[in-house]
């Protein structure tokens, strides 16, 4: 219920946002088969103007050291590393034919490689691949089987998304719990093997994603458990370029949640106006945007995604914000 609940949220305010899906529906791909830069082509792939970075290193033989790789294979089944390239969930979201794959810290941008204009991710839907679910399900002879012998070990494993808006950290890291082990209740432990909708709002404007992994299986050389996570149907708001990005440089909206009321901090951006919308469309309230700091009140409002247009003399910006008491 709850991710039917999310999904109709982000469907109902595409209508709403200029927002962009990127699928890796439109990178073409033999059937079974993947793409990590391999050949040596590039060192890194667009989809839908969005940019993510590959790492393949020529030396001994060549191998994928970080970053992304694109896949439409099917294989939830075998175990070990040489099956890195395929989803737990055996296709891409809702039976779609291509998803991407991320290995290692790393980043990507959610527009063009040159990173010069802001763009607010939405959603993005995540998931673990095989080779990451199978080990920490059985364990293998470089990682620990989650749980342990007992099932009593609090074992998790987390990948952190960060945004950045030159350079400098915006809004609140989002982290995701590909795998929880912290339960009383074991029967509560749980390895993600589903696509799983991830509000990315609270990241705010940026114009690059960072993303690092925790896991409480360390040893000498760092994290045991493999670094792997999936990745399908990011969603950004690209609206926000159609005014300057000078001015949406000079507005920030905190904090993100917000429980009793939103900061709108803008910078010689003048006087204006805004309106909030629900997720239905409907318009809640609306008000004067006379200062350069003003506070609306948001503590009637119900717990849930909001969308808020600023109206001032550069044009209309659109932001998200989500309400949580």
């Amino acid at each position: 219920m709850k991710k039917q609940l999310t999904f109709l949220l982000f469907a109902i305010f595409s209508t709403l946002l200029s927002a962009q899906t990127i699928t890796f529906e439109d990178l073409t791909l033999p059937s079974n088969s993947w793409w990590v830069g391999a050949d040596g082509s590039s060192e890194g792939f667009e989809s839908n103007n969005a940019y993510f970075p590959t790492v393949w290193e020529p030396s001994s033989g060549g191998y994928w050291s970080s970053g992304f790789a694109y896949s439409n294979m099917t294989d939830s089944v075998t175990s070990g590393y040489l099956n890195m390239f395929s989803t737990k969930a055996a296709t891409g979201y809702q039976d779609s034919e291509n998803y991407a794959i991320a290995y290692g810290d790393g980043w990507f941008r959610p527009g063009p490689i040159d990173g010069i204009h802001v763009y607010e991710p939405l959603q993005v839907y995540v998931t673990n691949n095989t080779f990451a679910y199978n080990s920490m399900r059985d364990g293998d002879g470089y990682a620990k089987k989650f749980g342990g012998v007992t099932g009593n070990d609090p074992d998790f494993f987390t990948v952190t998304f960060t945004g950045l808006r030159n350079g400098e950290a915006t809004g609140a890291p989002v982290t995701v719990y590909l795998a929880d082990f912290r339960f009383t209740d074991n029967t509560q432990d749980y390895i993600l093997r589903d696509w799983t909708p991830i509000d990315l709002t609270p990241l705010g404007l940026c114009d690059t994603v960072i993303f690092s992994f925790e896991s409480t299986d360390v040893g000498d050389f760092g994290i045991n458990t493999p670094l792997y996570f999936c990745l399908d149907n990011l969603q950004i708001n690209t609206n926000i370029n159609g005014v300057n990005d000078a001015a949406n440089l000079n507005l920030t909206l905190y904090p993100n949640p917000s429980t009793t009321s939103l900061q709108v901090q803008k910078k010689a951006l003048g006087n204006g106006s805004y309106t909030i919308y629900s997720v239905d469309g409907a318009l809640v309230t609306q008000g004067i945007l006379a200062d350069d700091l003003t506070s609306i009140p948001v503590s009637s409002l119900s717990n849930g995604l909001y969308l808020i247009k600023m109206n001032m003399n550069q044009g209309v910006l659109s932001r998200t914000f989500v309400v949580q008491h």
